[in-house]
Parts: C-alpha cells; structure tokens; sequence
C-alpha cells in the first residue's frame, strides 16, 4: 500500500514530467518566428544558406519583426548570389534603420553588384554627406568607380584616404 505521502510524490513528479514534456512544445508552437529564426541562424553557420534562406523567409512569414533577421537574409541571398533578393531585403532593413551608415554602404554593395552603380555612388554620397571623410566609404566608393572604369577618379579617392596628394 502507498502511503499519501508516496502519492503526492508521485503525483508532483508526474506533473513536473507532464510540464517538462508540454512547455518546450507550447515554446516552439507559440514562438514558431523565433524557433525559425534561430534554426536559419544554425544553417547559416552551417554553411547551409539555402536552408538558411527559406527558414528567415519563414520567419518573417510568421510575423517576425527583426533587423537582424533582414540583414542576415540580405546577407544570404548574397552568398547565394541572388542580387534582386538582397538587394530587396537590404531595401526593407534600410527603411527601418535609415541613421545605420554601415547598413547603407552594405545597400551601396547590393546595388553595385546589381549593375546599378548610379545608385551605389548616390548612397554613398548620402553617407559621405552625413559622415565626410569617412574612409570606409570613400573606399567603397572608389571601388565603385573603378569596376566602371573611372580610374582617375578612384585613384584620387585613394591618395585622399592615404592623405596625399595625387
């Protein structure tokens, strides 16, 4: 015979199992924006960046509202090479963090690789007016320039950053 203490042992210990077993569950039912999310994270550091896409753009499905969710798929998509799809997540992300200067040269990269240059040059404009002589910009933008053939004038930029005269 089990005494009623023994009961409400193994009563509470059931219980405890019941909860242990059901909340890890209820987590990845309720939270699914989150539990994609931090499943496209692992693929991507897994090198697996076609998994990785699907699962953010799951996530963002799901109504997962996250910056870093964009940047990652923007980042993604580029390692996948598909330009459009970057450059359309990199487009979102530079809506909602306008004042993010480094998210802004990523945007310019994007619209460079897209064959859309006027356009990088014009985002980095943007960020020089905001930041004059930042030198990671203006090495962005004499990179620009010179994948169009406008070698002088990327070759100004550098001896700029270098402070010297050409």
């Amino acid at each position: 015979m089990v005494s009623p203490k023994s009961r409400q042992y193994l009563l509470f210990a059931g219980l405890l199992c019941l909860l242990l077993a059901t909340v890890p569950w209820a987590y990845t039912r309720i939270h699914q924006d989150i539990v994609l999310f931090h499943k496209a994270q692992q693929s991507f550091m897994a090198n697996d960046y076609e998994k990785a896409a699907k699962r953010y753009r799951m996530a963002l499905a799901k109504g997962m509202d996250n910056p870093r969710l964009l940047e990652r798929l923007g980042d993604t998509h580029l390692v996948l090479e598909e330009f459009e799809k970057a450059l359309d997540a990199f487009m979102k992300l530079g809506q909602q963090k306008p004042e993010d200067l480094a998210l802004q040269l990523k945007l310019a990269h994007v619209y460079s690789l897209n064959n859309q240059t006027d356009k990088a040059l014009a985002v980095i404009d943007r960020v020089l007016e905001k930041k004059p002589g930042w030198e990671t910009a203006l090495l962005w933008q004499a990179r620009i320039l010179a994948r169009q053939g406008r070698f002088r004038e990327a070759i100004d930029i550098y001896y700029r950053i270098l402070g010297e005269e050409p």
